[in-house]
């Protein structure tokens, strides 16, 4: 609760400080929709697949200040490796997310910095769990073997911070790149019929993660500097 509440002030203090600072002119004022790609690196004590997200967000702009939102999907590949087992080789598990997040963010470069800005961001989302499935690999050529899927799906919640680095390229057009580190503190509930660990690990327990990711802002209504 310390850390959320302490969250929630950065998100009401970053914002209007930078308000404070600089009143916007109409013209600072326009909406961005933002394509997304990104490599998600669960820290989790499984070997991981290569794991990956896309997805759109929509920003409303206010001089220095950024608030987003949108809808992306972000997968989660990792295995279990099976030593000494018999005929056991390893377990895949693959689940997606569907993540709805809020965040606000202001740029910290200054302001005669027009073609390159950096935010730094921070907020929450909520993510959507589905398609969570599982298969058992043996080494004797037999079959893989699939185990048990879940009977019901509820959300959980994360928070986040981010650093994004944008270049603009015209009053329509920017590119980023953008690192962040998002900690769970509602593990998503996933019900199963089965309750034997092997088919389905802790893997909610994993609540931090780092992301990787970059993608195209297309600038709307934005006036020409």
């Amino acid at each position: 609760m310390k850390l959320l509440s302490f969250v929630l002030l950065l998100n009401v203090f970053i914002p209007s400080t930078a308000l404070c600072q600089e009143q916007s002119p109409a013209r600072n004022r326009f909406v961005s929709i933002s394509g997304l790609f990104e490599c998600p690196i669960y820290l989790i004590n499984y070997s991981q697949n290569f794991n990956y997200g896309s997805g759109v967000l929509v920003s409303q702009n206010i001089a220095r200040v950024k608030f987003s939102t949108g809808l992306y999907v972000s997968s989660k590949r990792y295995f279990m490796r099976y030593v000494n087992a018999g005929t056991l080789d390893h377990t895949d598990y693959r689940m997606l997310y569907y993540n709805i997040p809020v965040r606000f963010g202001v740029n910290i470069l200054p302001v005669r910095e027009e073609n390159w800005k950096l935010f730094v961001s921070s907020g929450f989302e909520f993510n959507i769990p589905s398609q969570f499935s599982s298969l058992t690999y043996y080494n004797n050529n037999s079959p893989p073997t699939e185990n048990d899927r879940p009977v019901s799906y509820g959300s959980g919640t994360s928070l986040l911070f981010e650093l994004q680095l944008q270049r603009v390229l015209n009053n329509k057009l920017a590119f980023f790149l953008q690192g962040a580190f998002v900690y769970k503190v509602q593990l998503e509930d996933i019900e199963f019929t089965n309750s034997s660990p092997q088919w389905h690990p802790e893997y909610s327990n994993g609540r931090a993660l780092l992301s990787l990711g970059a993608g195209v802002d297309f600038l709307l209504n934005k006036s020409a500097n």
